[in-house]
């Protein structure tokens, strides 16, 4: 549900709160509707989005009240004249040349604690900021919102293959912007690689190996990922945000990566279905199984 993208049923809406999991409500010239959550299209101008684009760096966004209404590695602050808060993209890379992936020019951080230079963003609080899955460890926020002490780099979820270095105690560390890695296809965590804590340059990781960003139901995925509670920390269920493919639930699958909504359960495309009760296609929203996910019971399109 983006523009010139697979075309849905959806509903009439006066809030967020009345959506599926995955849209937004938004005025689209007719009224307002759910739609689709396009963060990070890459797009030149307002009109290629459902909400609108930040042209500097050249994505799409949407507007919020708080990071938790955006993805994970996103934030929330006014952007623009005049002035309003929408979704902005942390997870990026940036350095003193350049800052062209950041909001702006200011918001490319460089403190000795990462590895890579990172993309952030100005705030109030730290629910300006990126949210992570609990129990991670949350952004905090001074004037820009800092990212925890596990993360040392922004690379975007999805990002392949990964990227790693050493933490100051000499530890191989993953470069994503949420600290997890993962292969999408076979859903397996690749092991690191071996790296040499004295090198200048980072290392890739296996060519299987992409970064992924934990996620909560409010604020979603951007572009392109969906929200799905297969991960565990901790042995807590947490939102996993998962690739998604061309084909719909009920459909056979092999892998999450070729469904419609992320999740292949049982040799058949799925969908979470855990906040909305929503199921597609004439199929049933059903018990997944332990643990609970955001205190929620775990349910799956059957």
């Amino acid at each position: 549900m983006v523009k010139s993208g697979t075309k849905r049923c959806t509903l009439p809406c006066s809030s967020n709160a009345q959506c599926m999991a995955g849209t937004r409500c938004i005025d689209d010239g007719t009224g307002q509707y759910c739609l689709g959550d396009d963060s990070g299209r890459p797009c030149t101008e307002p009109s290629l989005c459902n909400y609108g684009c930040i042209t500097g760096p050249g994505y799409c966004t949407a507007p919020c009240s708080s990071g938790s209404d955006c993805p994970n590695g996103w934030g929330c602050m006014p952007v623009g004249n005049p002035a309003t808060n929408v979704c902005v993209r942390a997870e990026a890379l940036c350095d003193q040349g350049n800052t062209a992936s950041c909001v702006v020019p200011a918001a490319c951080d460089l403190s000795s604690t990462l590895i890579l230079g990172s993309c952030t963003l100005a705030c109030n609080s730290a629910a300006d900021c990126p949210q992570r899955a609990v129990p991670l460890a949350p952004w905090s926020c001074d004037g820009l919102c800092r990212r925890p002490a596990d993360v040392f780099g922004p690379l975007p979820g999805g990002y392949q293959p990964t990227e790693w270095h050493c933490d100051y105690n000499s530890n191989p560390v993953v470069l994503c912007n949420d600290a997890q890695h993962i292969d999408f296809v076979g859903f397996t965590i690749p092991p690191a690689p071996s790296v040499n804590c004295q090198s200048p340059t980072t290392i890739q990781g296996a060519s299987n190996d992409a970064c992924v960003n934990s996620c909560r139901y409010q604020g979603g995925c951007a572009y392109g990922f969906a929200c799905v509670a297969v991960g565990s920390v901790s042995s807590q269920r947490i939102g996993l945000c998962l690739p998604t493919g061309m084909t719909e639930p009920g459909q056979a699958c092999t892998s999450n990566t070729s469904c419609a909504f992320g999740y292949c359960s049982n040799g058949v495309c799925s969908r979470d279905c855990t906040v909305d009760g929503i199921c597609p296609g004439g199929l049933s929203c059903v018990a997944g199984g332990a643990p609970a996910v955001e205190g929620m019971a775990f349910r799956r399109c059957e």
